[in-house]
Parts: C-alpha cells; sequence; structure tokens
C-alpha cells in the first residue's frame, strides 16, 4: 500500500516536472524580453516558440538519462483520412460549444466576465510586426498544439498511466491541462476538451490525431460569435458534432478498449 502510494506521487511528481520546465522556460525568456524591448507584449508569442523548442530539448536529456526510449512517450504516425475527418468534426463542434459557453457565461456569470474577455482577446496585427504577425501565426496554429500535445498527451499521461488507472490518469491529466491555461473562463474548457483528447489518444496511440484536433480548435478559435440568439442553435450543434465525432472514433478503434480499463499499466 505504501510502495503505491510512493510511487503514484513521484509520478505525479515527475508529469509536474516536465510542466514546470516549460513554465520556468517561459518566465525567464519573458523576463528578458521585458528587460531588453520596451514593446514586449508583441514578442510573447516568439517567447512561447522558444520555450517550447528549448522544454523539448529538456524533456529529451531527461529521457536519454533515465534510460527511456523517446517513441514510448511521443506516438506519432500517420493519420487516416477517417481520422482526420473525426478530429475535424471534434475540433470544430468543441470550438462551437465552447464559443457558446463563453457567451452564456459572459452574461449569466459576472465574475468570468473578465477572464472570458481576455480568453476572447484576439490579435490586433495593425499594430504588430512582420515578425510578430509570422510568429503569432506559427505558435498558434502549430508550435502550441505540437507542443501541448507531446507534453500533456505524451509526457504527462504516459508518467501518470505508470501508478493508476488509464480513466483516473486522463482526468488528472485534463485537469492539468486546463490549470495550464491560467485564466479561469479557458481553464474550464481546456480542462475539458483536454480530457476528450486524452481518451481519444488512448484509444488510437497516435499523437497526430489529437495534433491535429488541436490545430483546427485553435485555428477556429479566430471565428468568434456574438450573436446571443444562436446560444442554444450553438449549444446543440456543438454537443452534436462533438458527440458524434467522438462516438464514432471510440467505435473504429473499438479494438484498442482494452487499453481503457481500469487497471494500472506500464509507464515505466
Amino acid at each position: 500500500m505504501v510502495k503505491n502510494v510512493v510511487r503514484i506521487i513521484k509520478k505525479i511528481a515527475l508529469a509536474l516536472f516536465y510542466i514546470l520546465i516549460y513554465f520556468a522556460f517561459l518566465y525567464l525568456l519573458s523576463w528578458q524580453v521585458d528587460f531588453l524591448e520596451e514593446d514586449a507584449q508583441n514578442y510573447s508569442d516568439v517567447v512561447t516558440i522558444l520555450a517550447s523548442i528549448a522544454s523539448l530539448g529538456v524533456y529529451l536529456i531527461i529521457l536519454y538519462m533515465r534510460e527511456k526510449r523517446v517513441g514510448r512517450y511521443i506516438k506519432i504516425r500517420d493519420i487516416t483520412v477517417i481520422d482526420a475527418v473525426l478530429s475535424f468534426m471534434m475540433a470544430v463542434g468543441f470550438r462551437v460549444l465552447t464559443g457558446a459557453y463563453l457567451l452564456w457565461s459572459e452574461t449569466n456569470i459576472p465574475v468570468l466576465k473578465k477572464s472570458i474577455e481576455g480568453a476572447q482577446q484576439g490579435y490586433n496585427f495593425n499594430t504588430m510586426t512582420t515578425v510578430c504577425i509570422i510568429s503569432a501565426i506559427l505558435s498558434v496554429c502549430l508550435v502550441a498544439p505540437v507542443f501541448e500535445e507531446i507534453l500533456f498527451r505524451g509526457f504527462v499521461l504516459k508518467e501518470l498511466r505508470g501508478a493508476m488507472s488509464d480513466k483516473v490518469a486522463i482526468l488528472i491529466q485534463g485537469l492539468l491541462f486546463g490549470l495550464a491555461h491560467a485564466a479561469l473562463a479557458q481553464s474550464l474548457f481546456a480542462a475539458v476538451y483536454g480530457i476528450i483528447l486524452g481518451a481519444v489518444y488512448l484509444r488510437c496511440r497516435n499523437l497526430s490525431v489529437v495534433i491535429f484536433s488541436h490545430i483546427v480548435f485553435n485555428v477556429s478559435s479566430v471565428l468568434e460569435v456574438k450573436n446571443t440568439d444562436m446560444l442554444w442553435q450553438m449549444f446543440f450543434t456543438g454537443v452534436t458534432l462533438t458527440g458524434v465525432s467522438i462516438v464514432i472514433f471510440f467505435y473504429i478503434h473499438r479494438r484498442q478498449k482494452p487499453e481503457m480499463s481500469g487497471k494500472i499499466t506500464g509507464g515505466n
């Protein structure tokens, strides 16, 4: 019993350590940019890209020191057409559902209003330099989705599965994914999406699938809808698209059902 508790604590600590490495780089680079640039805010995406690359480098060094194979943590294969279509449906559906949630919360939950405004704030490309525009697009549409999936659905989920059931591991990594987004409004729907992506990943064992879905979600985030008259249409459309895509996804990957069992699996 004691050994199991110690094992769980170690695995959770290691998962948190991977996340903290990224935030450490993010803080250090942000501090450096703030020191050198007056308009440091415009370079936040450059900082995010550099922090992601630096963190991945450290992760690989840690795996080397632990004598672990990279392939056990980063499982990237070609994505099939069916998986791509389902991932697209799931991302768009959840993005529409997120939009409905933000619209409803903004008018019904005053405490979330400021957080929602921050979550919905977009880029003003007219005031940004070419370098900042390119870095913003790369960060939001490519680097962030790829890095976050490798970190949370790769390293974090892998470590957690080494000491607890898959279902609990999926739940915890999803909650950590949500907390990593800092803003309260963002954290709530990010946690739910993180749980969905974790379950989908363990079903297909291919990071390409969840990376693609994450990219589509981030890209579609620029398509904001402010019409509250469409709230319930958005809600039902989002639920339908997300739910149907997940059900079909789990059906076509049903042969991997044992991976979702409640038994403690590998991860050492």
